[in-house]
């Protein structure tokens, strides 16, 4: 799902740098560790405001769903 966003970024002519926001959901705070790891060498040197909500399950078996919000600099 991480490089579906950057994906949809670069389609949109910026990318991960340009992040201001990512909610993160996740179905067990037991997988925050693994998720988060995955996450920084994903975003690298940007930092956008990150919230990170335990859900428990999550619709179709999901572990984690995550929403992100960009701006034009």
């Amino acid at each position: 799902m991480l490089s579906n966003i950057a994906t949809i970024l670069r389609a949109c002519g910026r990318d991960i740098a340009d992040l201001v926001q990512v909610r993160v959901y996740i179905d067990s705070v037991e997988n925050w560790p693994t998720f988060n790891q995955i996450y920084a060498e994903w975003a690298g040197a940007s930092r956008p405001a990150r919230a990170i909500i335990p859900t428990g399950p999550l619709h179709y078996g999901l572990k984690v769903e995550v929403e992100a919000t960009a701006v034009r600099r």
